[in-house]
């Protein structure tokens, strides 16, 4: 015996070198999320060099923008990666992030990886539009950055992704700061949040950190890699962290020093940077903060006060689910509006909505989304009722819409919205319900006000290089981020209007009252409010803020400014009661400022201070030099782009012509030698789908019954994923037994459609019984998702059963094959809004109810029913430490009810069954037709016991687990093996009854009844005992990964009747429930 289970460990070992990785099973059940569609489209493809676009209704004119402008920065963004692709990168735009939400592309990205999964890097990006033609330039450069990255630390050949699948590990600033900079440079925003670091002493690990702080940390690192050793060694660590798989030996081989001090400078970089500015300006100083925002929980957008200043408006977003609330600025009285919107998980969400402002002093307008269209809504804040909502109105015409605002009347509705690919100001009459259209061109119009006492005279901010509002065509090239404000007034000229303010920075979301407009700008290197008087033309900057003034309103007779900025890397929204509007604030450049007027020839060298012991003697020149190109005769209307390399905020004379020429230098523009001057863009082409792998799964699987076995599965899908195939095999190692199944879903629409067959084969041996066991089953399904998280599902299927004797006694030879067909019908309800932090790492809910109904056609003996409940919990203690809870219930019903099987755990190597003398599911004898092995459900895990520990058709089970990541816990810096970053310690408990009866405590079941006698006996008696119906294991555990498999060790101690048993130990591969 003891042979024989060496040699079965020994074999198993063997195959986890072919395998790689084991099978998570999940304890029987499979749950996953969703993504619910809205709206059809109809996909359509444009060609180029080294890009395909796909686009659908409406994103014509987006789509010929993104295909020129993606191939004109394709060169630049290579050559700062030193890195080309194999092949065509596909750019699939959406009009909106409305839109992207409702895609099916990476629903199972975030699963646990299974055994001997290999992924297949495919060249596809998502880029939405999200409202404005410069933001979607940076859109376009960021995806194709990140393609390019994965491809390049993951892609290539068969080898090179399997290779870098289990020995790349890279943290998550490393990907996603580099791309964040190819795109964006020295952005305001990332300077922004290493100013608030360094000044609330909050700059971390970079390895520890995650989501946007992790983008923006690792943006500044290879920022600062740009800037003190120059950009050529960007693409020299990226290359060089392909090869030796550490970026941590990267980054010191190439620049020469140890990656501690590389880091030790970095932080002296930004610290110095940011002493400058933090002398000179203050943080806020709120008479209220509306709520303490940390983690960084809530998305705040915008706020609004009431005319008469007693009210402020704000959403509150939380993955999308969002709230509107209101608050007495007097007061810290405050309530919900209204709530709408669904979490999303995995997935972008849209922060600019839901939009507010008021109607008047008692009516709150609130822009929002439901089911993919726009709506506006209308609330009484002090109507009792609920909902409190007066009047919905559509603006479904609209795309998606960037802000809105209400004349002081009523009476109208100014918004920048979204339509067929440009964003444009539009007149909303809220009375008589028609929309008029003020702008129509390429450029930018955002933020668009009403004047005071007006509903036609708007002032608005945009990216225009003339006043003009006649239609014109304009180049991509000449879109920038260049904003400055202008006046419409219909009253004075209906074609043109007029600049009112303009600067090197960007002015936006300006507040017109009397002869004064407010407005923020960041020409000083910090976003702040400034006030621009009409009457003598003057400009003055009234507020200090150390971090950037992102959103605000105010109310000038009670000087109230609400406003929402950032502190310890989380945005808040503060309220200050006596603000100042008069007095101007003191204006320090902060270094990134200086820098850009320094390399665009506008401020004197000598203005630039180095930070102190920051810069290198040998300071690379491809750092802050702008190289010497050769002037280009340029035609009316081009840009020589090769005269700038590394784009600043170039200050030039505000004129109606060339003033919006600027570029930002330290942000990446279209390098010289990747200036193309005739693009060729083909088509478009009607969308085809064309399938290919998206992963091949290799395993072990340990069979309960059929013992151990090899699985592999191959998973395809077109490049939407609105079409799946699954398809795989288990053959188990008696060459007789096996598992064959195939399945395609149908994803496109808002019903999900599948077909699957599945075929199972079970050879069963015993002394000179050898029997086989089949069925075969064909199953349709028709799934509806609520959100993306629930959904429920309906599933009709045929099944067919046989069982042959494959003996040779004459008794055998002569029984032939016994065959049933069933018609039956599988429902279900699942909810998901887990999310996965890491292997065996869960975080949220899981449910699932299902009830399946086998209806035997030729004989109604045979029918049955099952109903089960799988209820799971993972809730987080601290950190990564995780506390998950389990509750299932099951139970057979109809005429030939089946069996659950209890004790033990999935993908046991030692596989022990208990037996039993009378009654064991599992036994075979010569012409005994036992086909409740086809349907029979093995409940695990319940440790401290064998398999079949219980049996019954019904069953309860309850599991606990605290998992502990010890080392990922204790240590927060990088952790490059793979053994030590998965390493959990395990305490758990179990506790399981299975039966048949009324119930574990009644006196009529099969555990509570023991038959005495019998089986040829003359005395036969039935004995009732008051045993514990329920068994409980508790123990201990390790978990990591090993040799490419997720490997456990647990060693339990089983109760039975309050009588605790010896330990009792499990070696398994897969992951926990």
């Amino acid at each position: 015996m003891f042979n024989k289970l060496i040699k079965s460990i020994l074999f198993t070992v063997l195959l986890s070198f072919f395998a790689h990785q084991a099978l998570p099973q999940n304890t029987w059940e499979t749950f996953g999320r969703n993504r619910v569609q809205h709206k059809n489209f109809n996909w359509k493809m444009l060609s180029t060099t080294n890009f395909e676009i796909f686009f659908y209704q409406e994103g014509t004119e987006i789509a010929n923008f993104a295909a020129r402008y993606a191939e004109s920065d394709f060169d630049r963004i290579a050559d700062m990666l030193g890195y080309t692709p194999y092949s065509k990168t596909k750019i699939f735009i959406y009009n909106s992030i409305t839109d992207l939400q409702q895609s099916n592309v990476g629903l199972e990205d975030d699963n646990f990886v299974s055994g001997g999964q290999t992924n297949f890097i495919k060249s596809r990006v998502e880029i939405p539009y999200t409202g404005s033609q410069a933001d979607f330039k940076k859109e376009l450069s960021l995806g194709i950055a990140r393609i390019f990255i994965t491809e390049m630390m993951f892609g290539g050949s068969l080898r090179d992704m399997v290779q870098s699948s289990y020995l790349l590990t890279l943290p998550e600033w490393f990907m996603s700061g580099a791309a964040a900079y190819v795109a964006e440079g020295w952005s305001l925003e990332m300077d922004d949040y290493m100013r608030d670091a360094v000044v609330n002493k909050n700059l971390r690990k970079p390895s520890v950190l995650a989501g946007d702080r992790a983008v923006l940390t690792g943006q500044s690192i290879w920022n600062f890699i740009a800037e003190r050793y120059g950009r050529s060694n960007i693409s020299n660590i990226l290359n060089l962290t392909r090869i030796i798989r550490n970026e941590e030996s990267s980054i010191a081989s190439t620049l020469g020093i140890s990656y501690n001090q590389f880091i030790g400078e970095w932080r002296k970089y930004y610290t110095s940077m940011s002493g400058t500015v933090t002398g000179a300006y203050q943080l806020p100083q709120p008479d209220f903060i509306v709520r303490k925002n940390k983690r960084n929980k809530f998305l705040y957008n915008q706020m609004a006060i009431s005319p008469d200043g007693k009210y402020m408006a704000y959403s509150e977003n939380n993955k999308g689910r969002y709230k509107i609330n209101i608050r007495e600025t007097g007061r810290k009285r405050g309530k919900t509006i209204m709530m709408g919107g669904s979490k999303v998980i995995n997935q972008r969400i849209n922060p600019n909505i839901p939009l507010v402002d008021w109607r008047n002093n008692t009516t709150l307008a609130v822009v929002h989304v439901k089911e993919g269209k726009n709506l506006l809504s209308l609330y009484d804040i002090n109507s009792r009722r609920l909902p409190r909502k007066k009047v919905r109105k559509s603006l479904e015409s609209f795309n998606q819409i960037q802000a809105f605002d209400i004349s002081d009347d009523g009476s109208a509705m100014v918004l920048s919205a979204s339509r067929n690919g440009r964003n444009d100001v539009f007149v909303f009459d809220l009375n008589r319900n028609s929309i008029k259209q003020i702008t129509n061109d390429l450029y930018d119009d955002i933020d668009p006000q009403f004047m005071p006492n007006s509903t036609t005279a708007i002032v608005f901010s945009s990216n225009r290089s003339s006043d003009s509002l006649q239609l014109n065509r304009t180049g991509f090239q000449l879109i920038e981020k260049d904003f400055d404000l202008f006046l419409y007034d219909p009253a004075t000229s209906a074609t043109t209007i007029t600049r009112i303010a303009g600067s090197s920075g960007n002015e936006t979301q300006a507040i017109a009252a009397d002869n004064t407009i407010f407005y923020l700008n960041d020409e000083n290197g910090i976003k702040n409010l400034y006030k621009y008087s009409s009457g003598d033309k003057t400009v003055v900057q009234i507020s200090g803020f150390q971090q950037n003034i992102q959103s605000y309103d105010l109310h000038l007779p009670s000087n109230g400014l609400a406003f929402l900025t950032i502190k310890n890397g989380n945005n808040y929204i503060g309220f200050d009661a006596g603000h100042d509007f008069t007095t101007a604030s003191s204006i320090v450049r902060t270094r990134r400022t200086e820098m850009l007027d320094d390399r665009n020839g506008t401020a004197p060298a000598s203005t630039i201070t180095t930070p102190t012991n920051t810069e290198p003697s040998g300071i690379r020149k491809d750092s802050l030099t702008v190289p010497v190109a050769s002037k280009l005769d340029l035609e009316e209307g081009e840009v020589d782009t090769d005269n700038y390399q590394f784009d600043a905020d170039v200050k030039k004379p505000k004129d109606d012509t060339d003033n919006r020429n600027r570029r930002t230098l330290l942000n990446p523009p279209i390098a010289n030698n990747a200036r193309k001057q005739n693009i060729s863009v083909q088509g478009p082409f009607p969308y085809q789908s064309r399938f290919s792998a998206n992963n091949i799964i290799s395993s072990v699987l340990i069979d309960p019954l059929r013992g151990l076995g090899v699985l592999f599965t191959i998973n395809m899908n077109d490049i939407l994923e609105d079409h799946k195939i699954y398809g795989g095999m288990l053959g188990i190692t008696d060459l007789r037994s096996s598992n064959f199944f195939g399945e395609y879903q149908y994803l496109k629409n808002r019903i999900d459609f599948g077909v699957r067959f599945d075929k199972k084969t079970i050879f069963q041996s015993k002394e000179n019984v050898y029997q086989r066991y089949t069925l075969n089953k064909v199953q349709l399904s028709a799934s509806y998702p609520f959100n993306v998280s629930s959904r429920v599902t309906l599933a009709p299927f045929y099944a067919a059963t046989r069982f042959t004797e494959t003996g040779l006694s004459p008794q055998q030879i002569g029984l032939g094959d016994k065959n049933t067909s069933f018609a039956g019908i599988r429902a279900e309800y699942v909810f998901d809004n887990t999310t996965v932090n890491g292997l065996n790492m869960i975080e949220g809910t899981r449910m699932k109810i299902r009830f399946e109904n086998y209806q035997a056609i030729n004989n109604p003996s045979q029918s049955f029913d099952n109903l089960t409940i799988d209820l799971r919990n993972y809730k987080k203690i601290h950190r990564d430490i995780i506390f998950a809870t389990r509750l299932a219930y099951g139970q057979f019903g109809g005429r030939d009810k089946k069996n659950y099987l209890q004790g033990g755990m999935d993908n046991w190597i030692f596989n022990q069954k208990q037996d039993h003398d009378r009654g064991n599911p599992l036994d075979i004898a010569s012409t005994y037709d036992n086909r409740d092995l086809l349907f029979i459900e093995f409940v695990t895990p319940l440790r401290g016991f064998n398999y079949n520990k219980l049996f019954g058709n019904k069953f309860l089970l309850f599991n606990a687990e605290f998992r502990f990541p010890v080392i990922k816990y204790f240590y927060r810096g990088p952790i490059t093996s793979n053994f030590f970053k998965n390493l959990q310690l395990v305490a758990f408990t179990d506790i399981g009854a299975a039966w048949t009866g009324k119930g574990p405590f009644s006196r009529q079941n099969s555990l509570n009844t023991i038959v005495r006698g019998g089986n040829g006996n003359a005395f036969e008696a039935s004995v009732t005992n008051f045993k514990n119906p329920f068994l409980s294991g508790h123990g201990a555990g390790i978990r990591t990964l090993l040799l490419g498999y997720y490997v456990k060790f647990d060693v339990a101690w089983g109760v039975e009747d309050f009588v605790p048993s010896g330990p009792k130990y499990y070696l398994t591969f897969g992951y926990d429930f």
